[in-house]
């Protein structure tokens, strides 16, 4: 089972943390336009069961995106573990034809529950992920994720960001929480 181990921080300042992601020697990964697109039953059992089903597909926005591929990824992620970091167990695979994968998903019953887009610029510092993210309505974020806990803390600590509070929350969650 793949488990994903992350938590995220909201920022002020984009540019400074990308500096600092320099400084460590973090390999830039590119910039990238993702849509994200989230499936459930009608009865709504993974959102009830806090799991989840995403569609992303991602657009290089510079040259060094470009030289990396981006296939569409379709995304299960499990319950979370209560902790500082969000843990899931989450399982993945490439998509090469969206629309198709879209009417698999429908003939299963499956429905687009939600999406939302966001930018977001990609640093590699070995083992970790290190993600720049603008949400539109909710603003900026560094999300880091790594092989366990104490390296997600280790990092945030190592960019600067220690003492900003995590949120664990998705950005699903988030963008729920704003609407009326």
């Amino acid at each position: 089972m793949a488990t994903e181990i992350e938590a995220k921080v909201r920022i002020e300042d984009a540019a400074a943390v990308e500096r600092r992601c320099g400084e460590l020697g973090a390999v830039y990964g590119g910039a990238w336009r993702q849509l994200d697109r989230f499936f459930d039953h009608p009865d709504r059992r993974l959102l009830e069961s806090d799991s989840a089903l995403r569609m992303r597909v991602s657009e290089p926005l510079d040259a060094a995106a470009r030289q990396l591929r981006a296939p569409a990824l379709l995304t299960y992620k499990g319950p979370r573990q209560v902790g500082r970091a969000k843990v899931r167990s989450e399982y993945e695979v490439e998509v090469t034809d969206p629309d198709a994968m879209t009417r698999i998903l429908g003939t299963l019953d499956y429905i687009e529950t939600f999406s939302y887009e966001k930018q977001r610029r990609l640093w590699r510092l070995g083992a970790v992920e290190i993600t720049v993210d603008d949400v539109p309505e909710l603003g900026q974020f560094v999300e880091v994720e790594a092989p366990d806990e104490a390296t997600v803390e280790t990092t945030f600590e190592r960019l600067g960001l220690g003492p900003l509070p995590r949120i664990t929350d998705s950005y699903v969650r988030m963008l729920f929480a704003r609407k009326p």
